[in-house]
């Protein structure tokens, strides 16, 4: 599962930021002595007057996934837990929420364990979501809490180091597909 959400965390990136309206946007800038990562995989973005920054955190809150069966299957001859990932009908759904680093993959909970039967799905449904308290995911100090989507990047403007910050809140779905489906290889996860 966590090959799945490498191959889709640019493109819930991009839609996060892309999304207007939003219902609540926060962005701030702060000048000072910001870290940032120093990491070679850490993705570096220049805008049109050619700034860079480089992304230091991005954050996504996703309530569910959902992956519709390739035409061959069915639930009967699928092996699903029942619990996190639920068979029904003609789709796969990998029950949350789910905050999930899009910058490492990683998720809380963990996704690690979470396993797609091989196949050529038709599409892939994310649902973006806002954290709520009741998910007990994310402390109230977080700057996740109560939204969908943050991001941190620095920069260096006449000189001085510059932190950006994003914070959305918005509720969406983001659908994933591509002609001939979305090939899922044995013990994808």
């Amino acid at each position: 599962m966590k090959r799945l959400l490498g191959m889709t965390s640019g493109l819930l990136l991009f839609t996060a930021t892309a999304c207007t309206p939003a219902p609540s946007v926060s962005l701030s800038a702060r000048a000072g002595n910001s870290q940032a990562l120093t990491s070679p995989e850490a993705p570096s973005l220049t805008d049109a007057d050619g700034l860079d920054a480089t992304l230091q955190e991005a954050r996504i809150v996703l309530r569910d996934i959902e992956l519709d069966l390739p035409a061959d299957a069915n639930c009967e001859a699928l092996q699903t837990d029942g619990e996190a990932v639920v068979c029904s009908g003609e789709k796969i759904q990998i029950n949350g929420p789910f905050v999930v680093d899009l910058l490492t993959g990683a998720s809380s909970p963990s996704l690690e364990k979470v396993k797609v039967p091989a196949g050529t799905y038709s599409r892939i449904d994310f649902r973006v979501d806002d954290a709520e308290e009741e998910d007990g995911l994310l402390a109230e100090d977080d700057p996740l809490f109560d939204r969908s989507f943050y991001a941190v990047a620095n920069t260096e403007v006449d000189g001085e180091s510059v932190e950006l910050e994003v914070a959305l809140q918005f509720n969406e779905d983001i659908r994933v597909e591509q002609e001939g489906g979305i090939d899922v290889g044995e013990d994808a996860q």
